[in-house]
Order: C-alpha cells, then sequence, then structure tokens
C-alpha cells in the first residue's frame, strides 16, 4: 500500500512519467547479488543482457566512523541509464532519511520529492542534476535499514543529450519503469524488510492520557524522563564517552495558552533552556529561525544556535491543541564542513529525527 501511494505521489510531482512502460523488447531476467552479508544480499529484475558486478560488503576498522562501499552496479544495455549500490556501515543503525538526503545534495542534486515509511527504515527520492540550460541527470533513489548497515540504490538516467520533450519523456518513463520492477521485485536473502535489526531502544513517556514510544539510538542514556502524565515534563539523554559529554537531546512538553510570536518563543525557551542544563559552554548565539517545513499541517519552527567553542544546537518547537513541544538536540562537534564531520554527528541526529518523527505522528 505504502508503495502505490508514493507511485501515485511521483507521479503528481512529475506528470510527464506518471505512466511507467517497457521500452524495450529484451525482456527482464531474476538477478542474485551476493555482496557475503546475509542482511545485504538479494535477488531482484534486471533487464536482460545487463552486466551486473558485486563486491564484498565490510565493516569498519578501528578506529573508523564508518566504511562507505560502492558494492555493485548494474550496466544497462540502454547506455544512458545505470543502477549504483552503496553499503553504508556504522556502529549503530542510522536513519535512512538524513543520509540519503545529505549524500544527494553533496553530489549537487537537486531533491524534488522524499519520503519516507512511518517506521523511518526507508526512504525514497526523486531528484535531478541540471546546468544552466536544461536538465541533464535523473536519479531515483531507495534507502534501506539493514540493521547497522544501510543500503542505498540509484537508477540513473542521463538526459543531456535530449533535444525533445517527447524522448525526454521516454526516458524518464523507461527509467521509472527500470526503478520500479528493480525495488518492486526486490527480495532480501533473510526474507526481512528494512529494518534496524533491534538494536536501538524505545524510551516511553506519556502526556496526560496519551503514550508515545520513542525510537532511538542505543548511544544515549536515559538521565531523567519524568512524563509520567502530569505536564510540564521533561526528558534528557546523555551520550557521554570517556568521561566527556559529547550530546544532549531533550524533550520538554507544557500546557499554556497559542504564543503570539512562536518564532520568538522557540529562540529564547531553546537558549534558556540549554543555558540551565549546563553553566560550562560559551555562547549563544541563534544562526536560524525559519518556519518547519516538515510539519505543513502544524505550527512548528525550526532553531539552530551555535554554541561558541562547543558545536551547536538543533530544534523544533511546536504549538498543538494547547501544548508547547521542544525537541533539542546539542552535539559537541562543529557544523559538518566535511563528509567526516557529518558521519560523526549522524548517528545522534538519526535519533532527534525519529523522535520527531514519532512525535509528530503522535499528534492528534
Amino acid at each position: 500500500m505504502w508503495r502505490l501511494v508514493l507511485m501515485v505521489w511521483y507521479a503528481g510531482i512529475a506528470p510527464e512519467i506518471a505512466v511507467a512502460q517497457d521500452y524495450s523488447n529484451n525482456g527482464w531476467v531474476q538477478q542474485s547479488f551476493d555482496f557475503e552479508s546475509p542482511h545485504l544480499n538479494f535477488t531482484t529484475t534486471v533487464m536482460n543482457g545487463a552486466s551486473v558486478k558485486t563486491i564484498p560488503m565490510r565493516g569498519p576498522e578501528q578506529g573508523e566512523i564508518g566504511k562507505i562501499l560502492a558494492i555493485g552496479n548494474v550496466a544497462d544495455p540502454r547506455e544512458w541509464m545505470l543502477v549504483n549500490l552503496i553499503g553504508y556501515s556504522f556502529a549503530t543503525p542510522v536513519a535512512p532519511e538524513p543520509l540519503c538526503r545529505s549524500e544527494l545534495e553533496r553530489e549537487g542534486y537537486q531533491i524534488r520529492a522524499m519520503r519516507s515509511t512511518p517506521d523511518m527504515t526507508m526512504t525514497e527520492a526523486l531528484s535531478v542534476a541540471s546546468n544552466s540550460e536544461h536538465l541533464t541527470k535523473g536519479v531515483y533513489t531507495r534507502c534501506y535499514a539493514r540493521g547497522n548497515i544501510t543500503l542505498v540504490l540509484h537508477v540513473f538516467d542521463d538526459v543531456s543529450d535530449i533535444t525533445t520533450q517527447e524522448a525526454y519523456n521516454a526516458r524518464r518513463a523507461a527509467a521509472l519503469d527500470l526503478y520500479t520492477r528493480f525495488t518492486t521485485d526486490l527480495i532480501f536473502e533473510d526474507g526481512a524488510s528494512a529494518n534496524f535489526g533491534g538494536m536501538l531502544q524505545e524510551v516511553t513517556v506519556k502526556f496526560g492520557d496519551d503514550r508515545v514510544d520513542f525510537t532511538v539510538s542505543e548511544i544515549w542514556d536515559v538521565a531523567i524522563n519524568d512524563f509520567t502524565g502530569s505536564l510540564p515534563a521533561e526528558m534528557q539523554l546523555f551520550r557521554n564517552r570517556d568521561g566527556q559529554t559529547l550530546g544532549v537531546l531533550w524533550l520538554h512538553v507544557a500546557e499554556g495558552p497559542e504564543p503570539t510570536d512562536l518564532a520568538e518563543v522557540a529562540a529564547r525557551f531553546v537558549t534558556q533552556y540549554f543555558s540551565d542544563l549546563t553553566q560550562q559552554v560559551g555562547s549563544l548565539e541563534v544562526v536560524s529561525n525559519v518556519p518547519d517545513e516538515d510539519l505543513s499541517e502544524l505550527k512548528g519552527r525550526r532553531v539552530r544556535v551555535a554554541v561558541n567553542g562547543f558545536g551547536d544546537i538543533e530544534a523544533s518547537v511546536i504549538w498543538h491543541d494547547g501544548r508547547l513541544y521542544v525537541l533539542g538536540l546539542w552535539q559537541n562537534y562543529e557544523q559538518p564542513a566535511d563528509r567526516s564531520m557529518f558521519y560523526t554527528r549522524l548517528a545522534a541526529h538519526s535519533s532527534f529525527v525519529m523522535m520527531k518523527n514519532d512525535l509528530v505522528r503522535s499528534l492528534p
């Protein structure tokens, strides 16, 4: 059902590819993909005559944040189309959505649409690349959580040589057809769908009569959780290593009237809360405070605060049905200027993204 909805959703964004057709008479065949990993190995459908290559997936070595490997590709008989498979292995599971968003944007793609399953174990995206004159490439992406490994597949189609709308539509439709066949027919060797492999922990909170089970990484220790029903209440999770605090993830919920200026309340609350939490940090500077585009049906703000010399804070502030919800994450790392720093921060950021997803889905 979710896949059907997603295909319709894609069609609404790009009407020219609403109908997927087979533009080849070569036929389709079953193909096994072996990465020497029961969690990743799968079978699916490829075009007859396609060239398939795979290599073993390996985990990170001592001292490494993670391991990123291009573990396979499918060279389609149509030379303008290619399937790439990439494995991302970390010590703990991460949410596919922020990983895939970062990788696509890093490669210069414009993400036209992105959607994740309710449990955040799988993400799909439609992206394009362009020059100053026209689109040059399209890519359909699907990202699967497989325990502590994320499998990412891209279906690329080169449209840089296209000169007519009809030819462009036909090529994009063929790419969608391949992507749909590849993902619909994909069956993992262990028979399981996308999952975090039981490697996450649940933290339960109660807002009055409402109960929410948050899913977060095991990197967190629960320091405070006084959500027993009455409000206001708060929860604090700490990430510690070798006696050093590397991060704090918190949730605060209080009842009250709707703020007349949610932006002002959001900035003031986030900075004051963190100042009260610790007196051992530098000055706080609100560097962004914008409407939260992820919350189209809710009143929310997305706030980012620089903590001079001690990383930064990202926060989501929501007012809904007489309650103010503040979800915040402080990481004692600077903003990611390179790929390595992004992945250093990813496990904690994934917990923030998953908690926000759980919170929003729980609101009536």
